[in-house]
């Protein structure tokens, strides 16, 4: 029996035989949150072939791929072992195109000295990112577009989680509490330092923004964002109804008054619970519990501003932050609306 093959082995794929290939290397741009994409500079295709014939020696591969500026033909007599019958061959190709993101076809045709011939015709695209232009950042936070910052006593913006230290994923959980809640993504709680996501003008993307286009909510409840600055992908998912974790919850103030919390919608939002307070002393301490004299414990990265509150039982999952209360800063705050929800368990308090 006579065979003529020709195989793929790497071409920016965890597979070793693929017909659709994409590359990383569309570059998005962002003007007034309108984007548009181009090709990097020298993008290549890297090309790792193995190929081979059991009777008659191997000639010529042609390479051409009109679309992405690649058309050649390589003479393979003169790289051929195993008497003209094997050949390995490893090229990275550049690419030139006029910026049109959609899959292109490269045909690779081996033949050999008698003019048989095997053909490997994959599509080629280019994946497009957003490394030129949003940013990589050590936290992200939701920001309800609503909120005055210089009201918030603590816990506003709300952190997201990162899923690692060198990812720009997040995943960021937040309770609408009225319909139409418009949303922001921010890289730091300061005002004056803050790098400010939203989403394109066309929805499809989020982006860096000075004047970013809010993500809006358009239920009351409980929702997850997941979304990757690299990609400018993002996904709205709204959750089902969380039951509240504690059939009773308190506010702790100073260590000397425990008043009862109530649930924000015992029907809807039984995880929710609010209470309206006068933060009447700066500098004393606050916090929350669940009842029977169990305190839920707040971690972050400042004592006065908590970002994660969890149960004492729970705290091995952030060694070496600081645990139990939250102090207030050296202000008179006044009559404050002060939320828990324990479901996504994050608290925050915010002057009326």
């Amino acid at each position: 029996m006579y065979w003529l093959h020709l195989k793929l082995l790497v071409l920016k794929s965890d597979r070793k035989w693929v017909f659709n290939i994409v590359l990383n290397g569309g570059v998005a741009h962002v003007d007034n949150n309108d984007v548009t994409f181009s090709v990097a500079d020298n993008l290549v295709l890297p090309v790792s072939l193995i190929m081979e014939s059991n009777r008659t020696k191997l000639k010529t591969l042609t390479v051409k791929g009109t679309a992405l500026g690649i058309d050649e033909t390589i003479d393979l007599t003169a790289i051929a072992t195993d008497e003209g019958r094997h050949v390995e061959f490893t090229k990275d190709y550049p690419i030139s195109t006029s910026g049109d993101l959609d899959k292109k076809q490269v045909v690779f045709t081996l033949t050999d000295e008698d003019g048989n011939t095997a053909k490997y015709d994959p599509m080629v695209s280019v994946k497009s990112t957003f490394a030129e232009h949003n940013q990589k950042h050590t936290k992200i936070f939701t920001l309800d577009t609503s909120i005055d910052l210089s009201k918030v006593v603590f816990g506003l913006p709300m952190l997201a989680e990162k899923k690692s230290v060198e990812s720009y994923k997040f995943t960021a959980s937040y309770f609408a509490p009225v319909t139409n809640t418009r949303i922001i993504f921010v890289s730091s709680k300061d005002p004056e330092t803050q790098v400010k996501y939203g989403i394109s003008n066309d929805g499809q993307y989020i982006i860096k923004s000075d004047n970013p286009n809010p993500i809006i909510l358009e239920n009351v409840g409980h929702y997850e964002i997941t979304f990757d600055l690299l990609m400018g992908t993002y996904d709205i998912k709204a959750l089902d109804k969380k039951a509240s974790q504690f059939e009773e919850m308190y506010f702790v103030f100073a260590w000397e008054d425990y008043p009862p919390m109530s649930q924000f919608d015992s029907e809807n939002a039984p995880a929710v619970w609010t209470i309206d307070y006068n933060l009447s002393r700066s500098g004393v301490d606050v916090s929350f519990g669940k009842g029977g004299a169990e305190w839920i414990v707040a971690t972050g990265d400042d004592n006065h501003d908590p970002e994660i509150w969890l149960l004492k039982e729970d705290k091995d999952k952030y060694p070496g932050a600081w645990f139990f209360d939250t102090t207030l800063n050296d202000k008179m705050y006044g009559n404050c609306h002060i939320v828990f929800d324990n479901f996504l368990m994050r608290a925050y308090a915010i002057q009326k």
